[in-house]
This record gives C-alpha cells, sequence and structure tokens, in this order.
C-alpha cells in the first residue's frame, strides 16, 4: 500500500481522530527563543535553557532522540559570528559545534542525530550554501553550491533529502538536495518574492511547511501544490507536532497577542488556534522560532526497500510489502539500488534473447527492463558509480581471468576497469566520492598470496593493494564517508570469519590501521555499511553471522 498524501492524512485524522502520541498541556515539547536565550515548554510550563547575557541564542532545533537542542548563538563564548551550538536539556550544559566566521545559521539535525545541518558561507564563498557537520569529527561536507544564496535547510525524516530556500532561476523556490547525490529537485514551480521560505518537513516525508504571503501553508513534496494552514496576515515559522495533527508558528501581529501559537489542523482554517507562551510586555514580539520535540527516538529498523531474490526473480519490500519487479522467465540475483532509489541493477542468465549471464536493469516505479551488458561474458555483482551514470560489474569470460568492467549507461560503451595479470578480481564496490573502487582479488597479483583487498583509481587506472597476506580478505564496502573499507577477513587472528575495517590510506603491511569490528564464536561474512541517505562515518555495519 503506498503511503497517504499530506492532504488526504490530515482528512484522517478529522474522520478517526488523532492518532500518535497523546500531548498533556497544548504547545508541550515547543522550543522557542524568547530575549535572546532558548526556552521550551514542559507540562504546561515555560522552561528556560540557556541563559548567557554577553550572547544571542536563537533558531532552536529539537535532536530526533529529544535530548539536545541545536541552536545558533552570536556572541557566546570566545565567538563574534553566528556559531551553532547545542544545549543538554537535562543538564543545561552547552557546547560548540561550529565556529571558523562562516556566519553559521539555522540547523537542522539528521534523524540518526550523527550531524547538524546549516546555511553559511564557508569555503572562500560570497553567498551562503548547505552544509552538514559529523559531530563526531568535526567534518565538514558541503551539500550545495551556487552563485545565489542556498538557505534555511531542513532535513527529511529518512535522512535521504535537504529542502531549502533558494532564488536559483528566475523567481524564489523551494528546493530539495539528495544528500547522497548531490541531485537538485525544484519542489515549488512558482516562486513568491514575498515568500515561499523556510520550510520544514512533515513528520511523515511527505508535505514541507513554508512561508507563503505572511502566513503558514504546507507544500506537498511530490506535486508542489500549495495549501494553506493558517488565515492570518504576519504569521511565519511553522514547525510540526510530532504526529502532524497540529503545527506551531510565530505571530507577530493580527491575532489577540503575539508570540507562538498552535493549529489544529483538524479544525478549519479560521478555527483552532491556541496562544501557548506569554504575551512580554516589554518585548512582544520576543517569542520567535518554534521547534516542536519529535515523538520517539529514531531507530534504523525499518525494513522498507531491501530488495532480494526470490525464486529467480528481483522483489524489494515497500511499505513492508513485497513487490515483485521482475518475472520468472530468467534466473536473476544479485540486486543493487541505483543511488536516487529509482532503479535496481542485478544480473540475469538467459533473460530475453540473451545466452549468457548479463546485467539488466528495472525501473522500479514502471517494471521496465533495460538490458545494460552483453553477451561477451558472464557479469555478476553490479555496484553503482555515487552519481548513478556507471556500473562495475565482475565479469568471468571477457579476459582471460575474472575482471572488472564499467558499463556506462548514456553511451553504452563497456570498459575494462582492472587489468588481470595473475589472479581472478570480484566484489567491486565504490567509493562514495567516484574516484576507487575497491576489490577482491585471488592469490598472485603482485606476489600476494592470498586474496587480498585492493582498490582501482577510476580515472588513470592505477591499482592500490589495501590489505595484507596474513588472511583472506573479501567482500570490501566503503563507510559513508570514505575513510575506511569494511571487509570480511578469515584467519587474521584465529580461524574464525570476522568483520574488520582497514584505512585505505595507510600502507598495507601497517598493523594499526586495521580495526576488528566483530569478535564472536560464530563467523560473520557479508559487511553492509548503513547509508540512510548521507555522507557521514557511520557506526552501523549490518553482517551475516553463520551459526556457532
Amino acid at each position: 500500500m503506498k503511503r497517504l498524501g499530506w492532504v488526504r492524512w490530515v482528512c484522517l485524522v478529522v474522520l478517526c481522530g488523532s492518532v500518535g502520541v497523546v500531548w498533556g498541556a497544548v504547545g508541550d515539547g515547543i522550543a522557542f527563543a524568547r530575549q535572546d536565550n532558548i526556552w521550551y515548554i514542559e507540562d504546561g510550563v515555560e522552561i528556560q535553557l540557556t541563559n548567557d547575557a554577553t550572547a544571542m541564542d536563537r533558531f532552536p532545533a529539537w535532536s530526533r532522540d529529544g535530548k539536545k537542542i541545536a541552536f545558533v548563538s552570536i556572541g557566546r563564548g570566545a565567538t563574534t559570528t553566528p556559531s551553532i551550538w547545542t544545549v543538554e536539556v537535562a543538564t543545561g550544559s552547552v557546547t560548540l559545534i561550529s565556529d571558523d566566521g562562516g556566519n553559521d545559521d539555522r540547523p537542522t539535525w539528521s534523524p540518526d542525530g550523527t550531524q547538524i545541518a546549516f546555511h553559511a558561507t564557508r569555503g572562500g564563498g560570497a553567498t551562503r550554501s548547505i552544509w552538514a557537520i559529523t559531530l563526531a569529527t568535526g567534518a565538514l561536507t558541503p551539500l550545495t553550491d551556487d552563485a545565489t544564496d542556498d538557505l534555511y535547510p531542513s532535513w527529511s525524516p529518512d535522512g535521504m533529502r535537504m529542502s531549502f530556500n533558494a532564488n536559483r532561476g528566475a523567481a524564489e523556490a523551494i528546493w530539495t538536495v539528495d544528500v547522497a547525490t548531490l541531485a537538485l529537485t525544484r519542489v515549488t514551480q512558482d516562486g513568491v518574492s514575498s515568500g515561499g521560505d523556510e520550510p520544514q518537513w512533515s513528520p511523515d516525508g511527505t508535505a514541507m511547511l513554508i512561508n507563503m504571503s505572511a502566513h503558514v501553508s504546507a507544500v506537498d513534496a511530490s506535486t508542489g501544490v500549495v495549501t494553506a494552514l493558517t488565515d492570518g496576515v504576519d504569521e511565519y515559522a511553522g514547525t510540526w507536532s510530532a504526529d502532524g495533527t497540529q503545527i506551531a508558528f510565530r505571530v507577530d501581529s493580527g491575532r489577540a497577542a503575539p508570540g507562538i501559537w498552535v493549529k489544529d489542523l483538524s479544525l478549519g482554517l479560521s478555527s483552532g488556534y491556541t496562544q501557548i507562551t506569554a504575551t512580554d510586555a516589554n518585548q512582544p514580539y520576543s517569542s520567535k522560532y518554534p521547534s516542536w520535540r519529535p515523538a520517539t527516538p529514531f531507530t534504523p529498523t525499518t525494513v522498507d526497500g531491501i530488495t532480494y531474490t526470490r525464486d529467480g526473480s528481483i522483489w524489494y519490500l515497500d511499505n513492508g510489502t513485497p513487490v515483485q519487479l521482475t518475472d520468472a522467465t530468467a534466473q536473476d540475483g544479485t540486486p543493487a539500488w541505483s543511488p536516487d532509489r529509482t532503479t535496481i541493477a542485478f544480473h540475469s542468465d538467459s533473460r530475453g534473447t540473451s545466452t549468457t549471464v548479463a546485467l539488466w536493469t528495472v525501473d522500479v516505479a514502471t517494471g521496465a527492463l533495460t538490458q545494460i551488458s552483453d553477451d561477451g561474458g558472464a557479469d555478476f555483482t553490479p555496484a553503482w558509480s555515487p552519481d548513478g551514470s556507471q556500473i562495475v560489474f565482475a565479469s568471468d569470460g571477457r579476459a582471460a581471468l575474472k575482471s572488472l568492467w564499467i558499463a556506462d549507461l548514456a553511451s553504452g560503451s563497456i570498459s575494462l576497469a582492472t587489468d588481470t595479470p595473475t589472479s581472478d578480481h570480484n566484489d567491486p564496490a565504490w567509493s562514495p566520492d567516484g574516484s576507487a573502487i575497491a576489490f577482491m582479488s585471488s592469490a598472485g597479483r603482485e606476489g600476494s598470496t592470498t586474496q587480498c583487498i585492493w582498490t582501482v583509481d577510476v580515472d588513470t587506472g592505477v591499482v592500490d593493494r589495501i590489505t595484507d597476506d596474513a588472511s583472506h580478505d573479501n567482500t570490501p564496502v566503503w563507510s559513508p564517508d570514505g575513510s575506511v573499507i569494511a571487509l570480511n577477513s578469515l584467519a587474521r587472528e584465529g580461524e574464525i570469519a570476522s568483520i574488520w575495517t582497514k584505512d585505505p590510506t595507510q600502507p598495507f603491511d601497517d598493523a594499526v590501521s586495521y580495526t576488528r569490528i566483530t569478535d564472536a564464536a560464530a563467523s560473520d561474512y557479508a559487511p553492509s555499511w548503513w547509508q540512510m541517505g548521507h555522507r557521514s562515518p557511520s557506526n552501523r555495519i549490518s553482517v551475516h553471522r553463520a551459526p556457532a
């Protein structure tokens, strides 16, 4: 069953009542800025979290686990420009996240809590772009780069897209960027110079709140259709409740008093409004920038999107429902998703007029099949380039030994990726930046006596050895940031197969650059690094463990 669109989902709320979290006082869990400090509401009580007389704190953003709030501060500590900080809700402890004079602003958390994105003037540019910082390392990743400003980032609930506001062309509009591929998509087709900014994703990922003509609206993330949600004249900065049935927003004028208000979406446009912050007589517009606490911590347990082989056909899970993509007229296997998640590559034995094992792709939306490789050999284990333009695969029969080849999808050309002087090559894995391919080589290459992991430079063809002869290594997979390679290693320490990581920048005989990840009485195989749509060094690796 396909996910209901945002407008239809709100209609269900009207008919069936609110679903999800049962809230206490109206507005519980809303963080906001007041008089240059960060506050939040708990059990109907306003609680102050920051209190630095020298700083200006604003733009709070809840972490998905509800334990921290990121915010922008000017003048806090030794900083002199807007910087990103976090505050522990339980203790009030603050931590500086970013500060290099880049005017960092409008933080938004990744769903897994490992990164914070923001807009900033970094990298020597005069305009503001979207950046992501990895909290564990401080590493910065640019997500957009344009001659005009990209503003107000908001991370999608699945972690795969970032929405933002930009004037890329004739008018201001809402855009999204795929965090893995950096592909851009325009959401609102008719930009409005006086609005259409500050997008905030709905909890189910089907819509975004936006400011439009001085009131709060929702834009359908798929169609770009805009629906007004409030009827005021001076209302901004909307944020969704965790169950999606309410929104909170800032009112500057036009209602009984300025401050933070909540709108019940199950009621009509002209009703269902409640003021939830007290009015400050000295600073009547001081309660601003609401951010509603998520309902539950993020856990990467969903099985949606898994592709697999059943009875010789390609299947995948859509909202928990198995969907068959290819018929049983051939034997299909080794499915691999494209970076934009629209297509699956796979090998197929004797499909159509092909007489050998060839590579094919299937369009997930339409089921349309396309043959990628010809009958030059038996082709297996496809792996996509990060930009989705090429597929690397192992082939037996195109050369004297099993070798790696690259299929260019636009031209249809197939070229040799690795030479095969004395050994078979298999298990290709493309690096996140697209510059290299890791692979397994059987014993014999350049004097090796066991299966080892190697990399090949995609542009130059230069091959580098990654692992030594201490074990039999296979199935390499890159970390999302490309800093390490996970692999299966047999007998590196004992006779049990286990998962290790190796820093590919260090020599293959550098013992310090190897790290053992699993240590069990059973054998562990086939590592796969959890991507979640973003380029961060994740600590989540799935493995196949054989019984002890």
